[in-house]
Formats: structure tokens, sequence, C-alpha cells
């Protein structure tokens, strides 16, 4: 239920945040959106899918803030469904692009991050995909 009302406030949150922008939705605005999808796969391999990719992001954005990606935090933060999350974490680690550590501050917990090789891919696909935005120029 929290997570529904998180959803709706943002929703709205985002409605308004649009009405107020000036910016033009043309046909080569969505073309920049679907390039930056297909580049997505291209760079972090196909089938990430937006489970996966929800996951990676989040465990990005906590690396690149200093924190640390405990599971249970990270399903949150992804707004998964536990069992979803757990398929998807243990695909993209397969793929090597997660890997689990133990929490040195907590006997039995995991966390997750990134490898060095997908936090360099996310990085370079998301300033490609950034340089595809015709907003940003």
């Amino acid at each position: 239920m929290v997570v529904s009302l998180r959803r709706i406030a943002a929703a709205e949150d985002l409605r308004a945040l649009a009405s107020e922008q000036e910016f033009e939705i043309t046909a080569a605005a969505v073309r920049s959106i679907i390039d930056a999808r297909r580049l997505r796969d291209d760079m972090l391999g196909p089938g990430i899918g937006d489970a996966g990719w929800a996951l990676l992001l989040e465990v990005l954005s906590a690396r690149l803030g200093g924190r640390r990606s405990g599971i249970t935090r990270l399903i949150e933060a992804a707004e998964l469904a536990p069992a979803t999350a757990q398929r998807r974490i243990e695909a993209l680690t397969k793929r090597g692009l997660l890997v689990r550590r133990a929490d040195p501050e907590r006997a039995h917990a995991v966390l997750l991050d990134l490898t060095e090789e997908a936090a360099d891919r996310l990085r370079a696909y998301l300033k490609a995909a950034l340089s595809l935005s015709p907003w940003l120029h």
C-alpha cells in the first residue's frame, strides 16, 4: 500500500512538472529515447528488463552516494516484488553485473554491488544516453 501511495504521489509530481516545462515532445525526442533504450541493450546486454534496470540503477546510486546496498533495502527502493527481485539479482549476478558480498557489520547479511566492469559500463551508458537527449543540448 505504501509503495502504491508513493507511486501515485510521484506520478502527480511528474504531471505537475511536465505541465510547467516548455520542452516540446517531437518525433526526434521520442526517437532519442528509443535509441537510448537500444543503446542500453548494446552496452549492458539484451534482456536486462525494467526490473533488472531498476536494480542496477539503485545499486549504482547507492555506490555513488557512498551507501551500501543490502538486499532488502534494495528490493524496497526498486519497488519490486521480492520473488521478482531475487530472480533478477540471480540473473544479473550470473551475467557478471552484480556481485554478492558479506556485510562486515551484520553477521548473516548480504550486500550487493556492481562489478567494476558493470560500474564502468553503466557510467558509459548513462553518459552516452544523456548525450542523445535533445533536452540537454
